[in-house]
């Protein structure tokens, strides 16, 4: 039985809620890909005076498309979701100032390495392209707007790592 992932509300497949949850929902899954999108609106929590969300929150976009390939990966299994954790990341580039209200992006992550719950994520964020299937469009090379190597982590026993002190 085939599940249509795009249908499954976003708050089923990441812990953030309520101002913390960024991404509106999941347009494509496949193998090791996922494709989020998110609308910059007025409520956004990020949202600086001079009318923008600023580039770095970018990461945090990535952050949670990851989030979201994974929770997907545990609910296809019947799995409960796993909080996990952004440890960094490497190459961050950036070509444009932030992100506009009334305007939607998507943010695509592979993994690319995976080891006892270490994984790096190839990530990019563009411009969404109404209608158009992400995995049926090849993007161009200079149609990025943020693009990162992200590390993340997730602990067999998230709720065990949560409680030990890191001093």
């Amino acid at each position: 039985m085939d599940i249509d992932v795009t249908a499954i509300p976003i708050t089923q497949l990441i812990p953030h809620r309520q101002s913390m949850c960024l991404i509106d929902r999941v347009v494509a899954f496949a193998d090791k890909t996922i494709v989020a999108a998110f609308t910059v609106d007025a409520s956004n929590i990020f949202l600086v005076d001079e009318g923008y969300v600023p580039v770095w929150v970018g990461l945090e976009y990535m952050a949670q498309t990851i989030a979201a390939y994974t929770g997907l990966n545990h609910y296809l299994n019947h799995e409960p979701i796993k909080p996990g954790f952004l440890l960094g990341t490497r190459r961050l580039e950036t070509q444009v100032e932030g992100f506009f209200p009334q305007s939607t992006y998507w943010v695509t992550a592979t993994e690319i390495y995976e080891d006892n719950g270490l994984s790096v994520f190839k990530a990019i964020l563009y411009q969404a392209q109404g209608g158009v299937n992400p995995f049926a469009e090849k993007v161009e090379d200079d149609e990025w707007l943020v693009r990162a190597s992200v590390n993340v982590f997730q602990p067999d026993d998230p709720s065990q790592m949560l409680q030990q002190s890191v001093l």
